[in-house]
């Protein structure tokens, strides 16, 4: 989320702004952790657990996967259980 900021900012023509930047960083730690945490845990008891090879659950593993490649910045262990 950081580097996207930074390059929104580059893009953009905007001054670049630290505060931003760091402001941003915060907030995704506090509420995007806390967020990410109960929502993977209501689908992982609620998508399908009786057949986890069908397409919605699938479905829901690949939002999984990307949520935490996102959150975890490419550190998918930080995702685990």
């Amino acid at each position: 989320m950081i580097i996207g900021d930074s390059l929104a900012q580059l893009i953009g023509g905007a001054p670049y702004s630290a505060v931003r930047v760091l402001r941003l960083a915060g907030y995704s730690a506090c509420m995007g952790a806390a967020v990410g945490h109960y929502w993977h845990r209501w689908l992982e008891a609620h998508v399908h657990p009786e057949a986890p090879s069908s397409t919605q659950a699938v479905s829901a593993a690949a939002g999984h996967s990307c949520f935490c490649r996102l959150a975890g910045r490419g550190r998918p262990a930080l995702c685990t259980p």
